[in-house]
C-alpha cells in the first residue's frame, strides 16, 4: 500500500515532469487508483522509470505495470516449481497457472528495456508462444486429449 506522504512527494514529480496540474478531487481519484495496488518501494521505482523513460504522463495502469516489474520472483517462482515436471504431465490448472506465469515473465523482460541482449530481442519479437519445445509439449497434450 502507498502512504499517502510518498504518493504526494513523489506524483509532484511526475507532475512537474510531465508539466501537468491536477484538481485535489483528481489527484484523490490517482491515489484512490494506486495505492492498494503498489508499494511504497514499487511506486518510487515506477515514478522513478516513468520520469527517465516515458514520454508521456502514464496512466494509473501504465504506472501499476512499472511498479510490478519489481516483483519478478513472485512471477518466476511458479516456474521453478513446475521445472521438473513436463507440461503435458500437468493437471489443467497447473499448465494455466504456469501459461499465465510466463506472460507475467515476458511483461517483465519486455519492459526491461531497449538495451536487451540479442537473445531478448528475439524473445520480445518472437514471443514465448514461438518456443519449439514449449510448442511440441502443446501438441502432446492435444494429442493425448484427442486418444482419450
Amino acid at each position: 500500500m502507498i502512504d499517502f506522504p510518498v504518493f504526494q512527494k513523489h506524483f509532484s514529480v511526475l507532475q512537474e515532469r510531465f508539466n501537468k496540474e491536477f484538481s485535489v478531487p483528481t489527484l484523490d481519484q490517482w491515489y484512490a487508483s494506486l495505492r492498494e495496488k503498489l508499494s511504497n518501494e514499487e511506486f518510487i521505482a515506477a515514478v522513478n522509470h516513468a520520469f527517465a523513460e516515458e514520454d508521456f504522463f502514464p496512466s494509473p495502469k501504465r504506472l501499476i505495470e512499472l511498479g510490478e516489474l519489481h516483483r519478478p520472483r513472485e512471477y518466476f517462482t511458479a516456474i521453478e516449481a513446475v521445472k521438473e515436471v513436463a507440461f503435458v504431465d500437468m493437471s489443467p490448472e497447473e499448465q494455466q497457472a504456469l501459461l499465465a506465469a510466463i506472460a507475467k515473465a515476458k511483461l517483465v523482460v519486455k519492459n526491461i528495456g531497449n538495451n536487451m541482449t540479442s537473445v531478448g530481442k528475439t524473445l520480445d519479437t518472437t514471443g514465448w508462444t514461438e518456443d519449439p519445445i514449449l510448442n511440441a509439449e502443446l501438441k502432446n497434450q492435444e494429442s493425448r486429449h484427442e486418444n482419450f
